[in-house]
């Protein structure tokens, strides 16, 4: 007696199937198990509160700038309205700088609050520092209060040009 071809077709998809299923079980037994760190749901974590942060400043109706003088640098926070000056006025700036190319050349600088100088519309954090090696630098301002992070903004700066 014959077996029909579909029987055959249909054992043999039966066995790829089989041998395919117990392939990958034992790849996945004798598989690297570092393939996640192990703080990874704690950097999920901290990725989704520093994004909270960034929402909160967007949130507001301001804007910074940072700006470049001979003895230091300065940053400016263009503040629409009263309340939010005053607002801003109470916070730490702590300012990260980091380049690219070189993690040598990282700041790290903190503003205290009585640095802090005002006028009509604009706030002023500033800092004698050595001036910016010309070029990128990634820059993030992080507003604190009671030690904690209250607020930040990312973006890029250029130095000397």
């Amino acid at each position: 007696m014959r077996i029909p071809a579909w029987m055959i077709l249909l054992g043999a998809s039966a066995i790829i199937a089989i041998g395919s299923s117990l392939g990958l079980v034992y790849v996945a037994d004798h598989n690297q198990r570092g393939l996640v760190r192990g703080d990874y749901y704690e950097a999920g974590v901290r990725l989704d509160e520093q994004r909270l942060r960034e929402a909160r400043f967007d949130s507001l109706d301001f804007d910074l700038e940072l700006i470049e003088q001979a003895n230091g640098l300065v940053v400016k926070n263009h503040a629409v309205n009263k309340a939010a000056r005053e607002r801003m006025r109470s916070y730490r700036l702590s300012l990260e700088l980091q380049r690219p190319d070189d993690p040598g050349a990282d700041r790290k600088l903190n503003l205290e609050p009585n640095s802090l100088s005002s006028s009509d519309t604009t706030l002023r954090w500033s800092i004698q520092t050595p001036p910016l090696r010309k070029g990128r630098w990634n820059c993030r301002m992080i507003f604190m209060e009671q030690g904690r992070p209250i607020m930040e903004r990312s973006f890029t700066h250029y130095a000397g040009g």
